[in-house]
């Protein structure tokens, strides 16, 4: 498995457990991360690495707007 994506799903779900008490969504306990499906898993990490491609496109069209300010700012002085 990807180590990356392997990470953030494993933080994604200990969160999630987090605020649940580590209940799942029927009230039952939530397994250990060992202990999940596989296909439970690689669903997790799809979420995880959904979440950070829009986390990092978001950043970097606020990053490009913050540079063209400034150059703008520049340009105008």
């Amino acid at each position: 498995m990807y180590s990356e994506e392997l990470e953030l799903a494993k933080i994604g779900y200990r969160a999630y457990g987090e605020t649940t008490d580590f209940k799942n969504y029927q009230g039952l306990p939530m397994p250990n991360w060992e202990d999940l499906p596989e296909k439970i898993q690689i669903a997790w990490m799809a979420a995880a690495v959904a979440i950070a491609k829009k986390t990092v496109k978001e950043m970097s069209v606020s990053m490009a707007k913050t540079i063209v300010d400034d150059v703008v700012e520049i340009l105008d002085k």
